[in-house]
C-alpha cells in the first residue's frame, strides 16, 4: 500500500503521545502515555491514558477509543466525552497494565 501525501487527516504518533487529556468541562485527567495499533487490520485498536497523580501503576492506565477523543485548542489537549466518575468506573482496565508488563519485558523479543 503505497503512503500518502500528508494532509490534514493524519497526525504523527510523536505528537499524540504526551498530550494532555481532559474529562467533560475541562478538567485535566492525564496524558497519552501510547497508542496500540492492530498489526492485521491498519489500525488504531486503542490509546492508552495515564491518569495524572494515580498511587499503584494499575490505576494508572485506561484503554481509550481513538474515535472518543477529541482534541480542542481552548484546552490544548483532548477531550473525552465523560466525566471523570464515569471513566473511573467504566474504563479502569488491568489488561493496560498487562499489556505494559509484557511489552517491557526483557525476555519477551518479537521481530
Amino acid at each position: 500500500m503505497p503512503i500518502q501525501p500528508p494532509h490534514s487527516d493524519v497526525i504523527r504518533a510523536s505528537r499524540v503521545i504526551g498530550a494532555s487529556v481532559h474529562v467533560q468541562g475541562g478538567d485535566r485527567f492525564g496524558r497519552i502515555s501510547d497508542i496500540v495499533l492492530n498489526k492485521l487490520d491498519d489500525i488504531i485498536q486503542f490509546v492508552i491514558v495515564a491518569r495524572d497523580g494515580a498511587l499503584t501503576a494499575t490505576d494508572n492506565f485506561y484503554s481509550v477509543h481513538w474515535s472518543d477523543l477529541n482534541f480542542d485548542e481552548d484546552v490544548g489537549g483532548y477531550v473525552l466525552p465523560f466525566d471523570s466518575d464515569g471513566l473511573e468506573k467504566s474504563l479502569a482496565d488491568s489488561s493496560v497494565q498487562q499489556l505494559i508488563d509484557e511489552e517491557s519485558s526483557p525476555t519477551k523479543i518479537q521481530v
